[in-house]
């Protein structure tokens, strides 16, 4: 039986306790609250193009919508992961690009600007990503997460709710293979593969990941 489920809202309308408790009524008992918040991260003076991915959540309000929304959903039962956070292509690893730090950074502290501090409502964060990684490059995509939760206190685990390929049905078994033993490698408590639309349909076999 499938228990996790994607509270996927781009626009972060707030979640009642009425649906709270229809949800875990319905058979929820652990979802992901958000989508993508911190989705297209831009340079200072970069102007993003219009549409539904044109531009990041401010993180302050993020972490208001985070709180209130964890907090509602784990009072009547069920365990909470924030996200799901964009680390590619979007923004980059954090050695090439600063601003996924500050916006997770910016998002702790606006949670402490107005007296939320650890123990937070959630059970961690959800991240996705696109593309072939290595056991280096998604460690080191992680640890931007990682280090950031723990100066805040923040002890949930990760899950990775998106490893998209964004590719035609020739993808190379190497990297799916590669990919597959970097995410075995790193710390993700659980791990789905995800296609999204508009994209080729993978046609190969990257199999059912197992132990995860």
């Amino acid at each position: 039986t499938t228990e996790i489920y994607t509270l996927s809202l781009h626009d972060a309308l707030p979640i009642s306790e009425g649906v709270a408790r229809q949800a875990f009524k319905s058979g929820l008992r652990t979802c992901i609250w958000g989508n993508e918040w911190n989705e297209l991260l831009l340079p200072p003076g970069e102007v993003a193009s219009p549409g539904s991915k044109g531009g990041a959540l401010n993180p302050t309000i993020a972490a208001a919508f985070a709180w209130q929304g964890a907090s509602r959903l784990a009072s009547v039962g069920m365990s909470v992961f924030n996200g799901a956070l964009s680390i590619l292509p979007q923004t980059g690893l954090n050695a090439a690009n600063k601003y996924y730090a500050a916006w997770l950074t910016s998002f702790y502290e606006g949670c402490a600007a107005h007296g939320k501090h650890a123990p937070f409502p959630w059970s961690g964060w959800a991240v996705n990503m696109e593309g072939s990684w290595t056991p280096p490059t998604l460690n080191a995509a992680l640890s931007v997460l990682r280090g950031v939760m723990t100066t805040y206190h923040d002890t949930g685990s990760i899950r990775l709710t998106e490893w998209s390929w964004n590719a035609g049905p020739a993808v190379d078994g190497d990297a799916v293979s590669e990919t597959m033993a970097a995410i075995d490698s790193s710390e993700v408590l659980s791990a789905c593969y995800f296609q999204g639309p508009g994209q080729v349909p993978y046609t190969g076999d990257p199999k059912l990941y197992k132990g995860k």
